[in-house]
């Protein structure tokens, strides 16, 4: 995990526009206002952002990224409102957005997150032998190998908010599916957020993805590659997933 020592955890209360009078405007999509700080015995800061207009999507992001050193906003920030599910999180490494995908309530993913902020910074212990799991795939010369994320299981989320972190992330790769219950498995390509026919096998990538759709409790796994793909392809899969999830989360894919 990267060295973060600015952490905040932003809001977007409707009925609370008054707040905005001395806000920060730095961007007509990105309009916030830090209304409290504190430091932790580490010395992390912590921020309560509070967010002009609703839900934000993938131009606030976009302009948070853009403007995030200029103005001295938090490294990572953790989106959502009191009481609720957390969104997401946004961790910024180079050119990536990772998301936590389940659903703590935001007090308690600033805890996680400062829980993990301190091992960080812990010394590492010795590394394990390592465990081969499957085959490694094959990298270029001087590459760097493949890294696997863990993502969690659907059934501790909707379908539609697992759509909402792929399509607003840059992941490219593939998440491996396991269901736990049978043991079948499963593979999605992604690239750049979206769903893809990776190796023109358009049935096999099709039929994976909606059994990821029908499936219960299941495992993920990302591996992330650095492939390109063409924006027709791109956003034919992504329609694919976002219509199988709005079917899912309606009771139609069971």
């Amino acid at each position: 995990m990267p060295s973060i020592s600015h952490v905040g955890l932003a809001v977007w209360p409707k009925k609370q526009a008054q707040w905005f009078e001395l806000g920060l405007k730095v961007h007509p999509h990105l309009r916030a206002m830090i209304i409290s700080n504190e430091s932790t015995e580490s010395g992390t800061r912590l921020d309560l952002l509070v967010i002009d207009g609703d839900n934000p999507g993938p131009n606030f992001i976009s302009h948070y990224h853009s403007y995030r050193q200029s103005f001295g906003l938090p490294d990572l920030l953790v989106l959502g409102q009191p009481g609720c599910p957390a969104l997401m999180t946004i961790e910024w490494e180079p050119s990536r957005t990772c998301f936590i995908a389940k659903p703590y309530l935001i007090e308690d993913v600033l805890k996680t997150i400062l829980q993990r902020l301190e091992a960080a910074s812990a010394p590492e212990p010795p590394p394990a032998p390592p465990v081969p799991v499957r085959e490694p795939a094959a990298v270029e010369a001087g590459a760097s190998p493949p890294r696997a994320k863990s993502l969690g299981y659907l059934s501790t989320l909707k379908l539609a908010d697992l759509v909402q972190m792929l399509c607003m992330s840059s992941w490219t790769g593939k998440i491996d599916i396991q269901n736990l219950a049978t043991g079948e498995t499963g593979t999605v390509h992604i690239r750049e957020g979206a769903v893809v026919d990776a190796q023109q096998e358009g049935m096999i990538a099709e039929q994976a993805c909606y059994r990821m759709l029908a499936w219960g409790r299941c495992q993920f796994e990302f591996v992330e590659d650095a492939a390109p793909v063409s924006e027709t392809i791109r956003m034919h899969w992504q329609g694919i997933l976002l219509e199988g999830a709005r079917l899912f989360d309606e009771g139609a894919i069971r």
